[in-house]
């Protein structure tokens, strides 16, 4: 709700989190859950970059990192946690499995971790999804757990 007196095209819930420089999103509804990584976007004409800024809709987790990111992307999209999310969400409401889902921090030493990142990086270039890897090094790091 709009505070009194504020212009209709105000902006709420804004904080540093808003202007990270990588997001994890996924929609709020959908068949499952299905993320991606977000950064910057290049303006026209030299004009520099502006940040992505998700609506409403769109659930994300802010992270500095590059890596931190494309490797909670991979987890993501990985099955054991598909399996995990399906198994008490409703179909078309995802976007509260944080409160529930526990998943490691990126550990650049962890073999597992770096191979996540870089499969996920791999598929957001526009190279091939090697979800069947994904998976398997997935279920490495859910067996650490």
């Amino acid at each position: 709700m709009r505070p009194s007196g504020a212009p209709f095209y105000a902006v709420y819930n804004v904080g540093t989190y808003t202007f990270a420089p990588f997001k994890v999103v996924w929609a709020e509804m959908g068949g499952s859950i299905a993320s991606a990584v977000v950064s910057a976007e290049e303006l026209p004409h030299g004009l520099g970059t502006k940040p992505v800024v998700p609506d409403h809709k769109i659930y994300f987790v802010p992270m500095e990192d590059e890596d931190s990111a494309h490797f909670l992307c991979a987890m993501l999209n990985s099955e054991p946690v598909r399996i995990f999310v399906d198994s008490f969400t409703v179909k078309i409401q995802v976007g509260t499995i944080f409160r529930v889902l526990k998943l490691p921090s990126f550990i650049r030493r962890d073999a597992s971790h770096r191979r996540l990142a870089e499969l996920s990086k791999l598929a957001h270039s526009g190279g091939t999804l090697e979800q069947e890897e994904i998976n398997r090094e997935a279920w490495e790091v859910v067996g650490r757990m």
